[in-house]
C-alpha cells in the first residue's frame, strides 16, 4: 500500500526581504518530500534604482525609496475560446452568434472553471525594499513571472498598477528547474506621464449614437465625470449602477456624465445601449488602442474615470466605487456648503 502525504506550503512576508522560506507541515513519517521541495525552490532578488529628477520636477517630493513597491505575478496561461476554421471570413454578426451559442455549452463551463482555478493558484507576492533599493523573494517555482517596482502616486487607492504610478518598471522572469537563484541586478524606475489635478484635460472629440459629434469644450462650466469604458470590460459594467446612482443624485444644470466606448465598432455600445438604456451621454470615442485621446491621458486599463471641472481643468482621476460619490459632492457642493448642511443637519437633530 502507497502512502499519501499531505504538505502544506506557507509564504510569510517579511518588512525588508520579501517573501520568507517556505514552511511545510506534513501528515505521515517520511518528511523528505518537504525537504525536496523546499532545496528546489528559487530565491529572486534585485535592487531597484531611482531615477534622478530636478529640484522641482513633478513628483520629485514622493520619489524616495520608502515609497517604492514590489508585486511579483505568476504569468497566467491564455484559455482562448476554440473557434472554428472560418473564424475569420466570417462576418461580425455570425462572430456574435457563434460566441453566443458557445457560452451555452459545458465547453465554455469548462473554459471558465479552467481559468478560474488558474487565477486561484497564480503566485502574487508584494513586498517593500530596503533603505538602499535591495528586495528578496523566496520558496520561488519554475514558472514564468512579472516582476512590477513602482511608486504609486498618491490617492490612488490600493491599486498596483502601472496607470497608478508616479515610478514604474515591469520585468519578464523565467524561472528554471535548475535555478537555484535568480539575480535581476539593478532595476530603474522610469518616470511616468500622467495628468493631475489642476492640469487641462485633453480635448476630444466623439461621435454621439445619433451620429453627432460632441466635445468635451461642449461641457464647459459644467462638472463632468468622463467614463472610458467598453462593453467587453467586465469591470467597466460593475461600475455602471455607481456611475447611474451619481448621476440620479447630482445630474443636471450643474454636472454631467459623459461614457466614451472604446469597443472596437460603433455598433456594439449602440446596440447596447438600445437594450440597456442610460440616463447619461454616451458617445463612441473610436477603438481601443487604435484612438489617440487614451494616449493623452495616460490610459493603460479601464475603466478610467475622470473628474473634469468648470474651467476644463482635472479635479479627481482614477475614481472607483464610492469614491466617485466623494469626488463629485465635494467638488459640487463644495467647502461652504457643506459646511452649511452640516450645521442644518446639526440643528434638525
Amino acid at each position: 500500500m502507497k502512502l499519501f502525504q499531505t504538505c502544506l506550503l506557507a509564504v510569510s512576508v517579511t518588512a525588508g526581504f520579501g517573501v520568507a522560506g517556505p514552511a511545510f507541515a506534513c501528515s505521515g513519517a517520511d518528511a523528505a518530500v518537504a525537504a525536496e521541495a523546499q532545496a528546489k525552490s528559487t530565491t529572486m532578488s534585485g535592487r531597484v534604482q531611482l531615477p534622478e529628477l530636478e529640484d522641482g520636477a513633478k513628483g520629485k517630493e514622493d520619489l524616495a525609496m520608502a515609497n517604492v513597491v514590489i508585486k511579483i505575478e505568476s504569468v497566467l496561461p491564455r484559455f482562448p475560446y476554440p473557434t472554428p476554421e472560418n473564424w475569420t471570413t466570417m462576418t461580425r454578426d455570425q462572430q456574435v452568434a457563434w460566441t453566443t451559442a458557445f457560452q451555452e455549452t459545458e465547453a465554455y463551463d469548462d473554459l471558465i472553471r479552467q481559468v478560474k482555478a488558474s487565477r486561484e493558484a497564480q503566485v502574487v507576492m508584494t513586498t517593500e525594499v530596503d533603505e538602499d533599493g535591495a528586495f528578496r523573494f523566496e520558496g520561488l517555482k519554475p514558472e514564468t513571472y512579472m516582476v512590477y517596482a513602482l511608486i504609486k502616486r498618491p490617492n490612488t487607492g490600493d491599486r498596483l498598477s502601472r496607470e497608478a504610478s508616479l515610478a514604474y518598471k515591469a520585468t519578464r522572469v523565467v524561472v528554471k528547474e535548475e535555478d537555484a537563484a535568480v539575480e535581476l541586478g539593478g532595476i530603474m524606475l522610469e518616470m511616468q506621464e500622467f495628468l493631475s489635478p489642476g492640469d487641462l484635460a485633453p480635448a476630444w472629440t466623439a461621435t454621439a449614437y445619433d451620429g453627432s459629434k460632441v466635445s468635451l469644450s461642449d461641457f464647459r462650466g459644467k462638472y463632468v465625470l468622463v467614463d472610458f469604458w467598453a462593453t467587453w470590460c467586465g469591470p467597466c459594467i460593475a461600475e455602471t449602477p455607481n456611475l447611474e446612482a451619481v448621476y440620479a443624485d447630482f445630474g443636471g444644470d450643474k454636472f454631467e456624465i459623459v461614457g466614451l466606448s472604446l469597443d472596437a465598432t460603433f455598433d456594439l455600445p449602440k446596440n447596447y445601449h438600445a437594450k440597456k438604456p442610460s440616463p447619461y451621454t454616451n458617445l463612441y470615442l473610436g477603438k481601443w488602442n487604435e484612438e489617440t485621446t487614451t494616449a493623452d491621458y495616460g490610459i493603460r486599463g479601464i475603466p478610467s474615470i475622470w473628474l473634469i471641472g468648470p474651467d476644463g481643468k482635472i479635479v479627481a482621476r482614477d475614481l472607483r466605487g464610492e469614491a466617485l460619490r466623494e469626488a463629485v459632492r465635494s467638488a459640487i457642493e463644495g467647502p461652504a456648503e457643506r459646511a452649511a448642511a452640516a450645521e442644518t443637519k446639526t440643528v434638525t437633530d
